[in-house]
Order: C-alpha cells, then structure tokens, then sequence
C-alpha cells in the first residue's frame, strides 16, 4: 500500500553571515523519545540547505486531521541542536556556556522559535531544565528545541507545512589590520577605504616594528562570509590633504576579510570581540 506524504512542517535556519541567509553550520537531531515517536507513526525528518523538514507517511487519506488530532496532537517533539561548524560561533552572537542553553518553542504558537527577531541571551534557560546527560556529553549541543504537534495542526483549513524559523546574527568586531611593509614600499601616509568611504578605520601608528603598520575600525563591523564592499589600502602623499583622491595610489585592491578561525577576545578593551587581518605590501 502507498504512503501519503504529508509535510507537518519545517525549520529554517537563517544567519546574516552569509549573504542568502541559508546557514549550514548548525543541525536538528530528534532525542532518543522523539526518534521512537517519529518510527512508531511513520515520521521522517529531512533537510535541505540549512532547512529541516518533517514528513508524515501516512496510508489513511480519509479523515486525516481528525487522526493527527486523536493520535499525535498530544506529543512533544524535542530535539538538539548541535553546531556542525565548530567555527560557527566565532562568528555569531551566540555565547555557548555549561550551565544554561538556549531553549526554543513553538509554544506560543508564531513561527518564531525564539522571543526577539534573533536568537539572544533572552532564550537561555538553565541546562538541566530541557537536555538529559547524554546531550551533556557533547560540547557541540548548544540548544534545545521543543515542537507541541497540537500547535502545528490546530484547524482543518491550516495551511501545511508552517514554517518555522531560527534566525542568528553575525558577531560585530573590532576590525585590525596590521600592513606589514615588506619591500619598503609605504613613503607616505596610508588609509583604509571601504569603497569611497575612509571613515571606519583610523591609523593607530606603527607597533613598535618600522614595517609593520596597524589599522583599527572606530566601531565593530559585522563579520559577513563575502561581502560586495571593497576594502582597499591606499597610500597619499605627505603634501596632499587626506581627502584628495587626485594623487592617491592604492597598494591593495581588495583587503581580505578577517579569519573567523582567529577570532580574540580582546579584554583589554572590556571583552570586545576583535579580528587581526595581517596584510604584505
């Protein structure tokens, strides 16, 4: 007999790291009850470019609401979810501890899983209230995830799959760029230009080696996975205003992007997060 597929509903995980918002760093992994439930009545979990999928097979087309309702509505999903990136964090908002969690919930029946537009310190709880030992033992887990089936399927005329969301948001940095001159190439002064804009980046001074200058952003800039700003070095000489551009010689073209794998905390500056980018000319 043929199964009927019918999709319950579906996760998105959505960062602003990544210019199309589709992340892949993190996944959905139903716990031990949940993987029981789901053999027991024919539920399968997929994904898809950073989205998690929940279908039901199902043999019974006639009355298919008032099955889910008599059988399924009353059950909890939970389930883990477990960074698949461990540089993930590096670049993002979330603050992984041992003694709390991020919780999220369908409970209030919206299709946000947490309580702001992104995942914060707000959705945190402590660990031992949603994650049982074994999820314990896995430094990768950094949240929890409850789905009340009742709060999916409520009426006949739902429209199917809802669409739930977990929406993150890239970590903002203090941006350090040390230009190594390794040819003796700089004979004047140098600024960092994003675009046509000079503004973000102020000259702190050599670091105590006459090759090596160091560039610092006044504010934290978002990180991003690419970017379609330029980020360029230029050189203007010592008799030039810093704003004429008429003389300017640009020595980088494109400045590259920090290494999330190196992102500091920097304490010095009251835990700010910051980025080194070391650059040769």
């Amino acid at each position: 007999m043929s199964a009927f597929a019918l999709k319950l509903f579906n996760i998105q995980i959505r960062h602003t790291y990544y210019a199309n918002g589709i992340s892949n760093d993190f996944e959905i992994i139903p716990d031990e009850a949940t993987k029981a439930f789901m053999h027991h009545h024919r539920m399968q979990l997929l994904s898809y470019e950073g989205t998690y999928e929940m279908i039901w097979l199902t043999a019974n087309l006639e009355n298919l609401f008032e099955v889910f309702q008599q059988k399924m509505a009353d059950a909890v999903l939970r389930f883990h979810v477990k960074l698949r990136n461990p540089y993930a964090i590096n670049f993002s908002t979330l603050k992984i501890q041992l003694e709390t969690i991020y919780a999220f919930t369908n409970m209030e029946g919206v299709t946000s899983l947490h309580k702001n537009i992104y995942v914060d310190e707000t959705d945190k709880v402590p660990f031992h209230q949603t994650m049982n030992s074994l999820a314990s033992a896995d430094p990768l887990v950094w949240g929890s995830l409850q789905i009340q089936l009742g709060k999916v399927w409520r009426n006949p005329t739902d429209q199917l799959p809802i669409p739930y969301t977990l929406q993150i948001k890239a970590r903002e940095v203090i941006w350090r760029y040390q230009v190594v001159d390794l040819h003796q190439r700089i004979k004047s002064p140098l600024k960092i230009v994003i675009d046509q804009d000079d503004s973000y980046f102020i000259y702190s001074g050599l670091d105590g080696n006459t090759k090596v200058h160091l560039f610092e952003s006044k504010q934290p800039i978002a990180l991003r996975a690419t970017t379609q700003q330029f980020f360029s070095l230029k050189m203007y000489p010592k008799s030039s205003t810093k704003s004429s551009t008429s003389t300017e010689k640009v020595l980088i073209e494109r400045l590259p992007l920090p290494n999330v794998r190196l992102l500091e905390n920097n304490v010095v500056k009251g835990g700010i997060f910051y980025s080194d980018v070391v650059v040769y000319v």
